[in-house]
């Protein structure tokens, strides 16, 4: 992920440490739930649903549907998490030149998926406020909008926004969710690294259209929070 900040803290922040990156993967219903469950206790209250769509088709989109989550992050997050825990490893980035580059960089690392669902809604709200109002109206461009404006990614608004419109509106069971003004479409096959988990391909409907979009959007800064291959176990 391109130029993410650490949130202030009102306390000393934990010595940094490295641990191993392990791949974490989850289903999008445990991402929803798990968001949800951070919400309540964050909050004192439900999230509404409009807000659950919008940031798990963000870390959705993020992590590959959850197939390529690293050590709980949801959204691709560098630096070292809460407890001072960092992740390095390889991932690919786009320059100011709109070159792709490849390095080692270190990421937040956690130690349960409900860790890593806490410090990502934090985050959001936190860093992106502005972003994280559009998501409670269920705004996915302004949700994107939010996080383009504060440096979440470098590159062009306009396929982030079109992908994760194309997920916000997702069943995971396999059906659309109704909208008035939205209307899902689902990639057509593995476009790295928005591939869905093999279990998932074939709940999905396909079109040429957003395959285009999502293969667009795999190359962008906003694709890189998950290593380029999985680390070795």
């Amino acid at each position: 992920m391109a130029l993410i900040h650490s949130i202030e803290a009102t306390r000393a922040p934990a010595p940094v440490h490295d641990v191993r990156a392990q791949q974490t993967a989850v289903s999008p219903a445990d991402i929803r739930a798990a968001l949800a469950r951070a919400h309540q206790a964050q909050l004192g209250k439900p999230a509404s649903p409009a807000l659950l769509d919008v940031l798990t088709a963000h870390v959705s989109l993020e992590t590959g549907r959850g197939s390529r989550m690293f050590n709980f992050n949801f959204g691709g997050i560098k630096g070292a998490g809460p407890s001072g825990s960092s992740a390095h490893y390889l991932t690919r980035e786009v320059g100011p030149d709109h070159q792709d580059r490849h390095l080692v960089d270190g990421f937040r690392a956690y130690g349960s998926l409900a860790e890593g669902a806490g410090d990502y809604l934090r985050f959001v709200r936190t860093r992106y406020s502005a972003a994280f109002d559009a998501a409670g109206r269920g705004d996915v461009d302004g949700f994107a909008g939010g996080l383009k404006s504060r440096g979440y990614f470098t590159e062009s608004v306009e396929p982030y926004a079109a992908a994760l419109r194309s997920l916000a509106h997702t069943d995971w069971s396999g059906s659309q969710l109704t909208s008035a003004s939205h209307q899902h479409l689902g990639p057509t096959g593995p476009l790295d690294p928005l591939a869905a988990p093999p279990d998932a391909a074939s709940a999905l409907p396909t079109t040429a259209t957003v395959a285009r979009v999502l293969d667009a959007v795999a190359s962008m800064t906003a694709r890189l929070g998950a290593p380029i291959e999985p680390p070795e176990p």
